[in-house]
């Protein structure tokens, strides 16, 4: 009969109960408008995007000059894709390094340093002939340039200008290098159709130098401090923080090895269809122009995919709608399978929608998990070092979809290496129990 005050709180002399607590909707809700962030951390953001947009963007357009290679220069589809393979390798390999120098020298100087190296890459294979010059200027100098603008520079960069917006803004920053696929996928089409691929190489070349502009602007702001407004916060007394967790620490936790696994797996799916779709599009009788704009398409819905469902997690929880996305995409492939069998219109659309919409969405949330987790000075190093999985994945998707055709004759088998691949990288959101959100 009486009302219930245990647990209840005083406030201007009234005792509150906990109901009615609940009922003053006093419980913090998550902010996801990101726009609520500082002018100059949306400035970073903003910067960081592009660079993520051009980085990306060279790296994948790679698949759209793969014809163009094999007719000219005689290359075999297994040959061909092993210069893919190791660009990709030396991606993943070079997070370390990224990381180390993004530590010491700050990542406005990583990514002038990195953009430079892009264009060199991109100038030596305008002028290239043989194969094992490829390796060195498309393997070695746009693999190691593109990691620098990349998901460890990008990450290391926005997790010390971001804290309440971090999922928000990490998925806008992966969003961006989806984005890079729907630009430079029909722009490389269109110039190799207008000018060659030799001249075309040139062109990305001049784009990427041109974009080393952008850097005068993170210089002056001195963004590899940090947001200041964060610094204040977290150290109001001026004192420094403690340093994080070191490389060594890091290697002994179980966190580290999940975002690995995920990174792993589903780099192997995502990659053994990216590289293969265009010239799989080509052998059923479509022109290199309709297999570009069906890679654009993927490319325009990957960056919608990660806001979409950037905006989801803090409502339906992480693990949830990452089992959501896994799923979505081995729907995705199952239907491009399935248009090969019927050569329906309709089943590449449903592949472009579910692929496409999912692919490189898990990004942001490995980003952040590892921001979290490992967050302190040695956190470069660190989360270069679980890259290394990303491109360990994507170079054994890209070489066995190469070579899986090469031993089959069709395209079946690296599709279903593929599902197989995605169906295993979820495991750790739900197995680890710091990965679990």
């Amino acid at each position: 009969m009486f009302p219930s005050i245990i647990s209840g709180q005083q406030k201007n002399g009234k005792v509150i109960t906990q109901d009615a607590l609940l009922d003053s909707h006093q419980i913090p809700q998550p902010n996801t408008n990101i726009l609520q962030a500082s002018r100059p951390a949306l400035m970073v953001l903003g910067i960081a995007c592009l660079l993520c947009l051009v980085g990306r963007g060279t790296l994948e357009c790679y698949a759209i000059f793969l014809i163009s290679l094999e007719n000219e220069l005689g290359w075999t589809r297994t040959s061909a894709s092993a210069i893919y393979s190791v660009s990709l390798i030396v991606y993943g390999f070079s997070g370390p390094i990224v990381g180390w120098f993004i530590d010491r020298y700050g990542p406005e100087r990583v990514y002038a340093a990195c953009l430079v190296v892009v264009a060199i890459g991109l100038s030596l294979n305008s002028i290239g002939e043989s194969w094992l010059l490829f390796m060195v200027s498309q393997g070695g100098f746009v693999g190691f340039g593109v990691a620098g603008l990349s998901a460890v520079s990008v990450t290391v960069l926005i997790s010390r200008w971001f804290k309440r917006f971090l999922q928000q803004a990490m998925s806008l920053s992966h969003a961006a290098a989806g984005a890079g696929i729907l630009v430079y996928s029909p722009l490389a089409e269109r110039l190799i159709s207008a000018t060659g691929w030799r001249t075309s190489y040139l062109v990305l070349a001049g784009i990427a130098a041109g974009t080393s502009g952008l850097i005068v602007v993170l210089f002056r702001m001195r963004v590899g401090e940090g947001n200041p407004v964060h610094q204040q916060q977290d150290d109001p007394e001026g004192t420094k923080s403690g340093p994080g967790p070191t490389v060594p620490d890091a290697l002994h936790t179980v966190g580290f090895w999940g975002l690995c696994w995920v990174y792993l797996f589903t780099g192997v799916a995502s990659y053994t269809i990216i590289l293969q779709t265009p010239v799989f599009l080509v052998s059923l009788g479509h022109d290199i122009e309709f297999a570009a704009l069906v890679q654009g398409a993927n490319g325009l819905l990957a960056p919608i995919g990660m806001i979409v469902i950037s905006q989801l997690v803090p409502r339906f929880g992480q693990t949830r709608i990452i089992l959501l996305s896994y799923c979505s995409s081995i729907l995705g492939v199952a239907s491009l399978l399935q248009y090969a069998n019927s050569h329906n219109l309709l089943w590449l659309g449903i592949f472009v929608l579910l692929f496409g919409f999912t692919v490189g969405c898990r990004a942001p949330a490995i980003a952040s998990i590892a921001a979290t987790l490992f967050k302190g000075s040695s956190f470069g190093r660190i989360y270069g070092m679980i890259t290394i999985a990303s491109g360990c994945g994507m170079s054994l998707g890209a070489f066995s979809g190469g070579l899986l055709y090469e031993l089959t004759g069709d395209y079946q088998a690296g599709f279903l290496l593929a599902m197989g691949a995605f169906a295993l990288g979820n495991i750790p959101f739900w197995a680890v129990l710091s990965m679990r959100r």
